[in-house]
């Protein structure tokens, strides 16, 4: 079947775990952190993980960890695997006054910011670097979480067509790949704290063949790199729930997967 009347798979890697990713510091699109041995020991499963799939395509963040993480998924697979193009609207989001700076820090020292970046992170506004090229006409701040949302459209918007019907692995990081699959999804900027991309994680989405829509078939697989439920998310508690479809060939292996995963309840339905 020609490629034009397939869909376009996409599958989304975020970098292995960095210095700054264990040291509790915010990241952005700082590229000071590096891999630590953990987290290119996962980038390595990730991709043996990967050798069954036929990727046409990588497309990366320019930054350290990532570049790193490719090298370790790349090692993995095939000597005549396809090469990597660096686009730079796959970098992290900006976040230039907190970049470096601990966790605990932001969160003591400037209670409003991070609580507008929590609870309304479209509206949520920063001052913009010291070195940022900005015209006259425009403002000295700007809103980070906008800006991301606008780069991953125009990653869509630039790589889609030139590969209708085929498979992608794109490797960036947790705030932008959120914003991929929002936008893919149609989600806003105002849901970006909805979605978890753990250090590895693996998200699949596949566009229809004329790209105009987008469906999600993985969120955060870590199976791959030992954990066989992500980890909660920073902060957030609460009922955690595992969706699973119906079908016979799924559910025959869940009793091996979850075998060392306590469950405080079950529930099976149809209808759906």
């Amino acid at each position: 079947m020609q490629s034009k009347f397939l869909p376009t798979r996409v599958i989304l890697v975020r970098h292995g775990r960095s210095t700054y990713n264990e040291q509790g510091r915010y990241q952005g699109s700082s590229d000071q952190a590096v891999l630590t041995a953990d987290g290119r020991r996962t980038a390595q499963l990730v991709g043996q993980a990967l050798l069954p799939e036929k990727v046409d395509a990588i497309y990366a963040s320019p930054l350290k960890r990532v570049q790193q993480t490719v090298d370790a998924i790349r090692d993995q697979l095939p000597r005549d695997a396809i090469a990597t193009t660096v686009k730079n609207t796959l970098r992290e989001i900006d976040l230039p006054a907190w970049e470096g700076l601990p966790y605990q820090r932001v969160r003591t020292h400037q209670v409003d910011a991070y609580r507008c970046w929590l609870e309304r992170p479209h509206e949520f506004q920063m001052a913009r670097s010291a070195n940022a090229k900005v015209p006259a006409a425009e403002s000295a701040s700007f809103y980070p979480v906008r800006d991301l949302y606008n780069r991953a459209h125009q990653f869509w918007q630039d790589v889609l067509p030139q590969h209708r019907g085929q498979t992608l692995l794109i490797v960036s990081h947790g705030g932008t790949i959120h914003a991929l699959v929002s936008t893919a999804l149609g989600l806003t900027p105002k849901q970006h704290h909805c979605l978890q991309q753990s250090n590895c994680g693996i998200s699949v989405l596949e566009f229809s063949p004329d790209t105009s829509s987008a469906r999600l078939c993985q969120l955060n697989d870590t199976a791959p790199i030992g954990e066989v439920l992500p980890k909660v998310k920073a902060g957030k508690q609460g009922l955690r729930l595992l969706l699973l479809p119906a079908d016979h060939d799924t559910l025959s292996g869940i009793p091996d997967l979850l075998a060392s995963v306590h469950l405080d309840f079950s529930l099976q339905t149809h209808g759906l």
